[in-house]
């Protein structure tokens, strides 16, 4: 079985726990990141929004929406998802170092450099 044929069977396996517990956000997210992962990131945010609206304070799920968003190019939308996800957990480097690199995107350099030294020393600890 090709990649996407593994896709889409997680995605029916996402569905079928969230058509039992529509409350379950480890569902919404893992749904999210296998879209993700197959290049439908539309959809992927879609189901970010629901793990986020069940639980707001899951950092992942808020890193995850910002890269969604970051490879369709919505680089602004991406930086408040970053930030969403470091105020809930501002120890992760990933969450940093992928913030930084939108902010370079977006031209705004000195904030990518500060970004990108924040996720250097959270990597040295």
């Amino acid at each position: 079985m090709n990649e996407l044929g593994r896709y889409e069977q997680a995605i029916t396996a996402y569905d079928k726990a969230i058509d039992i517990n529509p409350q379950d956000a480890y569902a919404w997210c893992g749904k999210g990141c296998t879209l993700r992962k197959s290049g439908r990131y539309e959809q992927a945010i879609a189901a970010y929004d629901e793990a986020i609206s069940i639980n707001p304070q899951d950092a992942c799920v808020w890193h995850n929406k910002g890269y969604a968003l970051a490879k369709l190019e919505h680089y602004e939308e991406a930086v408040i998802c970053y930030n969403k996800a470091i105020e809930i957990d501002p120890n992760d480097d990933e969450y940093w170092n992928d913030k930084a690199e939108t902010l370079q995107k977006l031209g705004r350099q000195a904030e990518a450099e500060a970004a990108f030294a924040e996720a250097r020393r959270l990597r040295s600890i």
